[in-house]
């Protein structure tokens, strides 16, 4: 076997990328490469104090040389520029470090959509096993012996007293565990830290994977293409140290993240025969859904400023969360205990934002190529408000907002607060304006090349249709973003695509 030569290729080091690679490398003489674009680190102590740090959410300071910058539209008159993490543990490292399970519908549409490997009781011993749970312990439900440490926020500060005393106020009940499948109310976030630090999948997965003879690791290395004989994978092109040089390997996993891994396959020769044609790239297959189908989830923001101050405690930006429902939406209030500005790298205020979010299952947006060069970031367009249903999702979440922001708890504990006011919610046309104008998103990107579908573009095992030897192993795989945050969901998916890869690769 040539020194170019591998048996498993895996693109993008990131959530699911680096289970794939940890549990690969841990049959006996299975050679694996993994390839990151991104710079690496193997201890903790290496990464950047801003990937380390609990108390901030790495991926909201675009200028940061790890983050890649993604353009969009969240409106036609409205751009956005999303992050994706470039480093090793991709966005893992440069996300907010919240750990909520998918929900039990998510697994059910999920097992319809693909097959019962997506359902909750087969899932289960995954979630199980990715784990270890600082708070529960092992259950039945629950992991002691994983390799991401689980721990919940704070519920005793007085900026999340209020907040837990305004969602009694409207009736919600606690939640004690949001990992227990259970009913809507408040509850601590469940998170990938302890104390001030966040554990990406770099250093829960790879590190303690990076001795093993099997696993070889190329960073500051970006994938330009797959290559193909006929329709039989054989490899990919990498540019290293300044130079191209194809390496090969029977076995490609692309784990790029829902908004590259799309641009991989398209670039590829794998996509709309239409868009491909614009950009004069060789068609291998048809696969009309590539970058279509986009899902995630839009955000609304809304803040008060406490009259009594107090210190940040130690560890995770976030306070306590509310999960609602109003009406036919399924709804999220996530707390931030520290102020929006801050967590952006500006000069930081006493005010505590809520982030409000429609969670339920949506796919609004599409995700198309400029060129047909790896280094030009493709485009998302989100079209959120091109969908009645996610307008009325939106319409019930400005209601949550100005509902929690004028309850006595918040009233009287507040200097001011922003949000929706009873104006807006005049008319629907006036609070259709007031979302439009303040609407984000979470950068929860899924469904981009998903298993779901009259056309889908893989099966529920993650291989590429139309090809031999190529799979995905990302959110984009997903039939929709799940109900909470995916970075359970990602590292998920890379436990159960790496589970089917290692029992065909050593039966």
């Amino acid at each position: 076997m040539s020194s170019n030569s591998w048996d498993v290729i895996i693109v993008g080091a990131g959530s699911s990328g680096s289970v794939v690679a940890s549990r690969l490398s841990e049959i006996d003489n299975l050679r694996v490469l993994l390839i990151e674009a991104g710079a690496g680190a193997q201890q903790i102590q290496d990464f950047p104090e801003e990937i380390r740090s609990a108390h901030i959410v790495a991926g909201a300071r675009p200028q940061n040389t790890f983050n890649r910058l993604i353009p969009g539209h969240i409106t036609d008159s409205r751009e956005y520029t999303a992050t994706r993490g470039r480093i090793l543990g991709g966005s893992s490292a440069t996300n907010g470090g919240y750990f909520i399970r998918p929900r039990r519908a998510d697994f059910d549409e999920w097992a319809a959509a693909g097959s019962a490997l997506w359902g909750y009781n087969s899932a289960l011993s995954s979630l199980i096993k990715m784990e270890s749970d600082h708070n529960f312990g092992a259950t039945p439900i629950h992991g002691d012996a994983g390799p991401v440490p689980v721990t919940r926020t704070l519920l005793t500060t007085p900026y999340v007293e209020t907040f837990h005393q305004a969602a009694i106020e409207l009736g919600y009940p606690d939640h004690l565990d949001m990992n227990d499948q259970g009913a809507d109310g408040f509850g601590a976030v469940p998170t990938n830290t302890i104390g001030d630090l966040q554990f990406n999948s770099a250093m829960t997965y790879l590190n303690p994977s990076i001795e093993r003879p099997g696993l070889t690791i190329w960073t500051d290395a970006t994938v330009e293409r797959v290559l193909f004989e006929g329709t039989t994978t054989t490899g990919v092109r990498v540019i290293r140290n300044g130079e191209a040089v194809d390496v090969h390997a029977p076995e490609v996993v692309l784990s790029a993240g829902a908004l590259i891994t799309p641009q991989l396959l398209m670039l590829s020769g794998i996509g709309p025969a239409d868009q491909l044609a614009q950009h004069s790239i060789p068609l291998i297959v048809d696969s009309p859904n590539v970058g279509k189908g986009l899902s995630d989830h839009p955000q609304l923001v809304s803040m008060w400023m406490p009259k009594e101050r107090s210190e940040y405690p130690a560890g995770s930006w976030m306070g306590g969360v509310l999960h609602a429902h109003h009406g036919n939406s399924e709804l999220e209030a996530l707390q931030s205990i520290r102020s929006l500005s801050e967590l952006v790298g500006e000069e930081p205020t006493d005010a505590t934002a809520l982030m409000f979010a429609p969670v339920t299952p949506r796919g609004t947006g599409r995700l198309s190529i400029v060129s047909a060069s790896i280094d030009d970031a493709p485009v998302v367009h989100y079209n959120y408000l091109a969908n009645a249903d996610v307008r009325a999702d939106l319409r019930a979440t400005a209601h949550l907002a100005f509902d929690l922001l004028n309850t006595k708890a918040v009233v009287s504990s507040s200097e001011w607060s922003w949000g929706p006011t009873a104006d807006d919610f005049s008319s629907e046309a006036s609070l259709d304006a007031w979302i439009a104008e303040n609407i984000g998103t979470s950068m929860h990107a899924c469904a981009t090349a998903s298993f779901a579908g009259e056309a889908p573009v893989v099966d529920p095992e993650g291989r590429v249709i139309g090809v031999k030897g190529l799979r995905i192993a990302d959110t984009s795989i997903l039939p929709a973003a799940p109900r909470r945050g995916p970075a359970v969901a990602a590292l998920l998916i890379g436990e159960i695509i790496a589970s089917v890869m290692a029992s065909e690769l050593n039966p």
